[in-house]
């Protein structure tokens, strides 16, 4: 017969195994492209995240690897890198009431010549994230940009997607106050994927229609505008399930109404003849 301890047992194996392996969460890239500040030019990519089962987030690791041929070797510590979690991603989130970040403690590090890792830290209780901030659509977790040293050169910056670089990410942890994260623990999230498609390899500006363009007033609450568009082209707005929900023709500036869209993310198409270019916007 077996004892209550060994049944007790048992249930919290299976319980821990649901968590750690019934959860799926995709690292992706969105917004790639060439700016220019001055003489300088910057390889720029919004990196996102989602997830099966919404959750908290908790504290993370991230791995990339680059062409040395474009940016040099050693971004970090050479200056190259700048990392950045603008408003409304989910790296900025705040404790309303207190305008207090709930993440922090982020740091840049060099782990190879031509790969270089990103992580951050949860500073307060899960009790004090509002509501799940990993969903099953893609959400903004925090911006990189890295100066060029050869625009020539592709890119080629890619998540690092070996067994030994995955699974350091973790749902959030902490009790009803303080981020009591040993008495509380977050899980550990092991069935993570990579998506590096959209860090297209960009080459010189150039070549690109698409070097300047900007998009103004993101997030957004009754419309938005792009700027530097040389040439008239098509916009054609989707939600992250793939519907076209706005289509816009003959477009080179003006302001673009979005009051009859739902808060969301979505994606902005841009076409000018054969050549795209993808923006992501965020309604309010």
């Amino acid at each position: 017969m077996k004892t209550k301890t060994t049944k007790t047992t048992a249930l919290l194996i299976v319980l821990l195994s649901l968590n750690s392996f019934g959860q799926n969460i995709t690292f992706s890239f969105l917004n790639a492209q060439i700016t220019s500040e001055g003489d300088d030019n910057y390889y720029e990519a919004d990196v996102l995240l989602e997830s099966n089962t919404p959750f908290k987030l908790g504290i993370g690791l991230l791995y990339f690897n680059y062409n040395t041929e474009a940016f040099g070797e050693n971004v970090n510590a050479s200056g190259a890198l700048s990392i950045s979690a603008p408003e409304n991603y989910v790296l900025a989130e705040e404790i309303t009431a207190f305008a207090t970040p709930i993440y922090g403690g982020f740091l840049p590090v060099d782990n190879t010549a031509s790969r270089f890792a990103f992580s951050w830290n949860q500073l307060f209780s899960s009790s004090q994230i509002a509501d799940n901030n990993i969903i099953n659509t893609p959400k903004g977790l925090f911006h990189i940009k890295i100066k060029y040293s050869d625009t020539t050169k592709p890119a080629n910056v890619v998540f690092e997607a070996a067994d030994l670089f995955d699974g350091q990410t973790y749902t959030a942890c902490g009790g009803p106050f303080a981020t009591d994260c040993y008495d509380s623990p977050g899980t550990q999230l092991v069935n993570d994927s990579y998506d590096s498609t959209g860090s297209t390899s960009l080459s010189t500006i150039q070549n690109s229609p698409f070097a300047e363009v900007a998009l103004l007033r993101n997030p957004v609450n009754t419309h938005f505008e792009i700027l530097g568009l040389e040439t008239e082209s098509t916009l054609k707005i989707y939600s992250l399930v793939g519907q076209l929900v706005k289509e816009v023709t003959n477009y080179k500036a003006g302001e673009v109404a979005v009051t009859d869209l739902k808060s969301n993310i979505y994606l902005i198409e841009i076409t000018q003849g054969t050549q795209k270019k993808m923006l992501q916007l965020l309604k309010q």
